[in-house]
Order: C-alpha cells, then sequence, then structure tokens
C-alpha cells in the first residue's frame, strides 16, 4: 500500500497568499501611476501659470502707461479661466512698477480652496 504523498501542487492556502501579494503589487504600482499623472498635470498647469504672467508682462509693456489696464486684466483674466482650473489673475502697482498674481486649483466639498497654487511676480517695466 502506498502512502499518499502530500508534497505535489499547492495548497489552497498558498494560492490565497500568493494572490494577496500580487493584489498588493498592483495595488501600489496603480498609486505610483495616480501619483505620477497627478505631478504632471500640476507641472502642466504651473507652466501655463508662467506662460499667463509672460503674456501679462508683455501686455503692460505694449500699453506702456497709456492704455486701460483694467481691460488688458479682464481680458487676461479670461485666458486664464479657460487655460487653468478656476484661475484667477490679479495686477497691482502702476507704470512702471507692477505685481501680477495668478491662482489657479479646485474647490473642496465645503466651498473653500483646497489645493490651489499661486505665482506671483513683481517687475518694473524698462522704457
Amino acid at each position: 500500500m502506498m502512502k499518499p504523498n502530500h508534497s505535489e501542487g499547492f495548497t489552497l492556502l498558498e494560492v490565497l497568499v500568493s494572490l494577496s501579494l500580487l493584489a498588493l503589487l498592483l495595488l501600489s504600482l496603480e498609486a505610483s501611476q495616480l501619483f505620477i499623472v497627478q505631478n504632471r498635470l500640476n507641472s502642466y498647469h504651473t507652466h501655463l501659470a508662467l506662460r499667463q504672467i509672460r503674456n501679462m508682462e508683455e501686455r503692460l509693456h505694449m500699453l506702456k502707461g497709456q492704455g486701460d489696464t483694467l481691460l488688458q486684466e479682464s481680458a487676461w483674466n479670461q485666458e486664464n479661466q479657460n487655460l487653468l482650473p478656476r484661475g484667477k489673475g490679479e495686477l497691482s502697482g502702476s507704470y512702471p512698477d507692477y505685481h501680477i498674481k495668478l491662482c489657479w486649483g479646485q474647490k473642496n466639498q465645503e466651498n473653500k480652496e483646497g489645493g490651489g497654487r499661486c505665482l506671483s511676480e513683481s517687475f518694473t517695466l524698462s522704457c
């Protein structure tokens, strides 16, 4: 009579442990992918914000203190809203010294600013 051989194949417990480890590995991979996508989106928005600040600087340079800065700021903010999530810029100062601030971000459930970012720059226009 032969004894049953218990060393062949995998037990159910070994299979469950292996599947659990695989699931944990896949979840961590997915989390890292999500982190990468969020960072790329933040970098993209920062790039757009810097470009918009330069855009406003060029507008002010073209005006040279002669035009309506409120009209330019309004048009600029319309562009900010189209390019950035909740994009809103502020212009302060007068010719030739200006300060530009541009903020963007998402609202959380309580309608408070959450996860928002801002860039600002002060500059003097040269003649």
